[in-house]
């Protein structure tokens, strides 16, 4: 439980990027067409370089070494390929809908760039809802329990999202209120499928973690990636992709609890 509590600022710190960039560059793009999130980028990259070297420095203690094998012998083990994937398809559909939403916007009411961008970060509320109520819950129920309130919750925000698909309602309130349930089940989860994912060798703790975000990236890549492809459908392939999000975190949360590592 403490871990899992501890883990919930790091987990804020890793949603802000997709939450803060979308916004940030829709406004830059109003003000200074496409080169400009890139020329800030640029500059941004430079000024985070030179603060780490100024800043950060080596961990204290002994170098240690880690066998070249070490990444294979974690993705061996059945459980951890579960709370990788887990984490994975939880984050899966809040990422979905932030790249998606711009599109459903698209079609539901021609706005300037940075509108289509702002007005999806209000899932973000729900989110830091989560965060903060995760480490006062979690230190009473147990990550296991928020692990099982998130994933179930994944599943009930996909299928909020296809009955607004389905009603084929044309105000955006509805799609951010479906979106705010996965938001939610994303903040109660994550910080808990982590902690638990590098406890289960703490030796090699920086790998898990290394992995885990890695495929949180390639798998929330994929779902975004998959609803710009369907761009002229793009509300009813946003509403599949939370939907079938939901349906493998209940799945994997299944195959946990089958292999003992709840």
């Amino acid at each position: 439980g403490a871990a899992s509590a501890a883990s919930a600022p790091s987990a804020i710190a890793a949603l802000l990027a997709p939450l803060v960039a979308p916004s940030s560059g829709g406004v830059l793009t109003d003000w200074g067409g496409w080169p400009a999130p890139f020329a800030f980028l640029a500059v941004l990259g430079v000024l985070a370089m030179a603060f780490t070297a100024v800043r950060v420095n080596d961990v204290a203690g002994p170098a240690r070494t880690v066998p070249p094998g070490a990444a294979l012998g974690l993705l061996r083990d059945p459980r951890f390929r579960a709370y990788a994937l887990f984490a994975a398809f939880t984050r899966g559909g809040l990422s979905g809908f932030i790249g998606g939403a711009p599109y459903i916007l698209r079609e539901k009411r021609p706005l300037p760039a940075s509108h289509y961008v702002l007005r999806p970060t209000r899932p973000a509320r729900a989110t830091s809802a989560g965060f903060l109520l995760h480490p006062r819950i979690g230190r009473r129920a147990g990550p296991a329990a928020l692990m099982k309130l998130g994933a179930w919750l994944t599943l009930a925000g996909g299928l909020a999202m296809v009955a607004v698909t389905a009603a084929d309602l044309r105000h955006p309130l509805p799609w951010f209120g479906a979106a705010m349930i996965t938001a939610l089940a994303h903040a109660l989860a994550i910080p808990g499928a982590l902690a638990r994912v590098m406890a289960l060798q703490p030796g090699l703790a920086g790998t898990a973690s290394g992995i885990v975000g890695f495929t949180q990236l390639i798998i929330a890549a994929a779902w975004v990636q998959g609803i710009g492809f369907f761009a002229h459908g793009a509300a009813w392939a946003l509403a599949l992709a939370l939907l079938l999000a939901g349906m493998l975190s209940v799945a994997l949360l299944a195959r946990l609890a089958a292999l003992r590592a709840l």
